[in-house]
């Protein structure tokens, strides 16, 4: 007896996947009709789109800082300040008065009691002084160490109209955190941030300097930025959007429910007559405040896109197949 076996060739096997595709690729391709009466009771919705703008962005996380720990360092500094001048100055007519008692001893005009009081007074306003230079220094580390040199230099001034600023909630200190793992080499001087986590609710913050620590909660680098106005407070969470680069990319922005998902691959329907459409694949797009971003190579402005009512489209025009694969059978 025998027995008779099929074999499927890789050849023949890879042309059958690759006639998939092409099958799959003119169902894409393939025109959908429908008349004007059936997409209004279906609720077609559409847009022209516009050309937009684009630049490649992370998100990154921080917080309002509070001003309560550089205020109170400012204070120390001030009264640092004021008590080394004070102290320098008694040093300086303790020195005179030293020469003075020395002169007068070699004249015999004071006893050597006279002029060894005159040296311990001396003695004690330069230790007097030496302590506030000291305290003056570890002022500077510890602002250097908590805050970096930029900010150090607001703190460690007699007019510090930046604090005053700050103080007044005309701006607010930020500080963002920028993961271990992202991919961002270069601080930009200008970036968007919001206290809602929203991209189209965001406020301009620009950069002031590399924060000197770390929190532990948080790995990663850490930046000071500083955003103009009151909106946001100090205490709040915010999300800031970084760019990538410099490079603007042109495309047009659809909104996200006009993509439709088959087969593993994302779509949109175009409507390329009063009642026609097509659906197009789109390889790739970046989320937006607005929707979705798509690069001309894929959309081009001026085109209708289905907004609403997409995936109705889908299934009519997968049902509209059904007797064609009946009839092929």
């Amino acid at each position: 007896m025998f027995v008779a076996v099929m074999v499927c060739s890789p050849t023949r096997a890879t042309e059958e996947a690759n006639e998939g595709v092409k099958q799959a690729t003119h169902v894409a391709e393939s025109p959908l009709h429908l008349d004007e009466q059936t997409q209004q009771l279906a609720g077609i919705k559409l847009i022209t789109l516009i050309q937009a703008r684009h630049t490649d962005e992370i998100i990154a996380y921080g917080r309002a800082l509070s001003i309560h720990a550089m205020l109170a360092l400012h204070q120390r500094y001030l009264m640092n300040n004021s008590e080394q001048h004070r102290l320098a100055a008694q040093l300086a007519q303790a020195t005179q008065a030293l020469k003075r008692a020395h002169v007068l001893y070699q004249e015999g005009a004071i006893a050597l009691r006279g002029r060894q009081q005159q040296h311990a007074q001396w003695q004690s306003d330069k230790a007097q002084y030496e302590q506030t230079l000291i305290a003056h220094a570890a002022l500077v580390a510890e602002a250097k160490i908590s805050w970096g040199d930029t900010i150090s230099r607001w703190l460690l001034a007699e007019q510090a109209p930046q604090l005053a600023q700050l103080i007044a909630s005309e701006t607010c200190l930020l500080q963002i955190n920028i993961a271990t793992n992202a991919q961002y080499t270069e601080m930009y001087p200008h970036i968007q941030v919001s206290a809602v986590g929203k991209r189209d609710h965001t406020h301009g913050a620009d950069f002031i300097s590399n924060a000197p620590q770390v929190e532990v909660a948080q790995q990663g680098s850490n930046y000071f930025y500083q955003t103009q106005g009151s909106a946001i407070k100090p205490g709040m969470n915010i999300t800031a959007w970084l760019p990538l680069s410099t490079h603007i990319k042109t495309g047009v922005v659809v909104p996200k429910s006009a993509l439709i998902w088959y087969l593993g691959q994302s779509f949109v329907y175009l409507k390329t007559s009063n009642e026609t459409f097509t659906r197009q694949r789109i390889n790739d797009y970046s989320v937006v405040a607005e929707g979705l971003f798509i690069e001309h190579s894929a959309l081009q402005p001026g085109v209708q896109v289905v907004i609403t009512g997409a995936q109705l489209l889908l299934s009519e025009e997968m049902r509209a197949q059904i007797p064609i694969e009946e009839n092929e059978d």
